[in-house]
């Protein structure tokens, strides 16, 4: 049975971003409608990976980073929606964490906090950050926020993904708009998406390079 929304909760979401260059319906045409939490619909809800795979317009020939451990299962899901040419990799500072991910020749770990990636010269079409990743003080989130900005092609996209409460109420999902602001000052072009499904909410919040 797919999710649908307590009435007032799509206008709700729409008035938090209303006037702060955060869309949540448009993203340089690619974000298409609200889903799950955010419009009633009739149909079975989208899996997260379907919808995040959507919202980047992922491609096999993209180069796919994940930051965090946490960024391994959307690797996964994203890979169940487009089988890529290259490996992804997937990001985290500590090796333990990294050890614990489950052995796939789809996805490569590598041993690098998600600022010293992006410090590294390397330039990617996707990068995905976990939701852990995106759970830092404003200035410290801006810094490396704008530091991803330069390891992504002029048509890539940054995807952050948030785990929100199961049963979310308007107020619930600020944390989600809050993030999305973070990365619109950082100069990006935001759209703002969520999906509800029986095993879990998430936020979405997309962003894409703005032209010059």
């Amino acid at each position: 049975m797919s999710a649908t929304c307590r009435p007032g909760l799509a206008d709700s979401w729409r008035n938090l971003s209303r006037g702060s260059g955060i869309h949540p319906v448009a993203l340089s045409g690619a974000l298409a409608s609200i889903r799950g939490v955010l419009e009633p619909s009739a149909k079975r809800a989208p899996s997260l990976g379907q919808r995040l795979a959507e919202l980047l317009a992922l491609r096999r020939e993209d180069l796919v980073v994940g930051l965090g451990a946490g960024a391994f299962s959307l690797c996964l899901a994203l890979l169940e929606q487009t089988p890529l040419r290259y490996q992804m990799v997937v990001a985290d500072g500590s090796s333990e964490r990294l050890d614990a991910l489950v052995s796939t020749p789809s996805v490569r770990p590598v041993r690098m906090s998600p600022v010293e990636f992006a410090r590294f010269p390397s330039q990617w079409d996707k990068i995905v950050l976990h939701d852990a990743v995106v759970s830092r003080d404003g200035a410290e989130l801006d810094g490396l926020l704008r530091l991803l900005s330069l390891r992504l092609r002029p048509a890539g996209r940054i995807a952050a993904v948030l785990c929100e409460p199961p049963r979310p109420r308007p107020a619930a999902l600020q944390r989600s708009i809050a993030v999305a602001s973070r990365v619109r000052v950082s100069g990006f072009e935001v759209g703002l998406d969520a999906v509800v499904r029986p095993e879990g909410c998430w936020g979405l919040v997309v962003g894409a390079k703005r032209k010059a």
